[in-house]
């Protein structure tokens, strides 16, 4: 198999996996499993095809370029800041999330509580925000790793305590239950930044005359989260048949001490790094594509998310599906847009209709949650 393509695929995959995992235990409880591996198996086809898209616009420019970038030439001048708010905003509740999350890792781990936890993984988290970005590639590597060992980890204990099918189908679920998943799963698949990257890889390999099908890319790069997402239900379920917590890993204190211990460890590394790339990026749109000078570029990630913590923004499950509810699909609904103005006579037109609706739906169910 041709290397570059297992590069470009890794790296999509790497950067779609995520803290996002974590709350798919509970929404699968919630609305059965059935439902959601429909769920992810629907939304991995449907970001498959926009992230195609995605990069279908991209492989047709020179240089290499982003979302900002197909923005301004592509849409009304009047979408460009709300592109970009979009874009801040939602990496800002992402950052939230994984603030609402740490401390169920640090207790889990250690037993340890309190409003220093945050602070302290704060701190650490925002003075990487000065590093080089080389060492954020060792980052981007040390999260994916993270996870997937976690995954596995879990896996292990699942079936070393007698694999048990959890429910198919949930009986007290409703259909307020069933729009429970947008917001939790859109987030899971958020992976835009590294479609530029799997493009990037592309045209090398274009160039040094070892080309591969950059949809296969993209659909692997895809699918893998799937598979490893539904893994992960499986174990996590399995291990907590009667209630799954929305952090996932709370409701397993009845492991022993030293499984407690590594999944701690490797849930706060997952968080760590995925904090560290999150907020530099932000930064970094702030500092050169935004032109704010270097101490509000690096004051916003660092300083936003905690003061939205304190201010009651606390649950994990809420800043998630806000994130992923709202601004994860705006940015598919501008994906969409940028592709069929790109692409004005294109047969395939008429598919755009799918993303759109579900982001729509996804849009308002989640701001109808908020304002209710």
């Amino acid at each position: 198999m041709n290397i570059r393509l297992i590069l470009g695929a890794g790296l999509l995959a790497g950067t779609i996996i995520g803290a996002g995992i974590f709350s798919l235990p509970y929404v699968f409880s919630e609305i059965g499993v059935v439902f959601g591996i429909g769920y992810l198996v629907f939304f991995g086809f449907l970001y498959a095809f926009l992230y195609g898209m995605y990069a279908s616009v991209l492989s047709s420019e020179r240089g290499y370029h982003d979302l900002f970038f197909l923005a301004k030439k592509y849409l009304p001048r009047f979408a460009v800041p709300i592109v970009k708010a979009n874009t801040l905003f939602g990496v800002l509740f992402a950052l939230l999330a994984y603030l609402a999350l740490i401390p169920s890792f640090v207790s889990f781990a250690s037993g340890v509580e309190g409003w220093w936890v945050i602070a302290v993984f704060w701190a650490i988290c925002s003075a990487f925000f000065f590093v080089r970005a080389a060492l954020l590639g060792w980052a981007e590597f040390l999260a994916t790793a993270s996870i997937i060992s976690a995954v596995f980890f879990i896996l292990f204990f699942a079936f070393r305590s007698g694999f048990d099918m959890p429910e198919m189908a949930s009986p007290g679920a409703h259909i307020g239950a069933f729009l429970l998943p947008f917001g939790p799963i859109l987030f899971s698949f958020s992976g835009r930044s590294a479609v530029a990257g799997v493009v990037r890889i592309w045209k090398e390999a274009r160039r040094e005359r070892s080309p591969f099908k950059l949809t296969s890319a993209i659909r692997i790069g895809v699918f893998i989260p799937v598979v490893t997402y539904i893994v992960f239900v499986f174990a996590i379920i399995s291990l907590s048949p009667i209630s799954v917590s929305e952090d996932a890993l709370s409701g397993l204190l009845f492991l022993p001490f030293y499984a407690k211990i590594i999944l701690g460890v490797v849930g706060f590394l997952t968080l760590w790094t995925s904090y560290i790339m999150l907020g530099t990026n932000i930064k970094d749109i702030l500092l050169f594509d935004s032109r704010l000078p270097a101490i509000f570029a690096f004051s916003i990630p660092a300083v936003i998310p905690p003061i939205l913590f304190f201010s009651g923004f606390d649950s994990f499950m809420e800043a998630l599906s806000i994130s992923g509810g709202i601004f994860v699909a705006v940015e598919g609904i501008v994906i969409t847009w940028i592709w069929l103005r790109a692409f004005p006579r294109n047969r395939k037109r008429w598919y755009a209709a799918i993303p759109i609706a579900a982001f729509v739906i996804s849009f308002v169910y989640t701001c109808s949650k908020i304002f209710a």
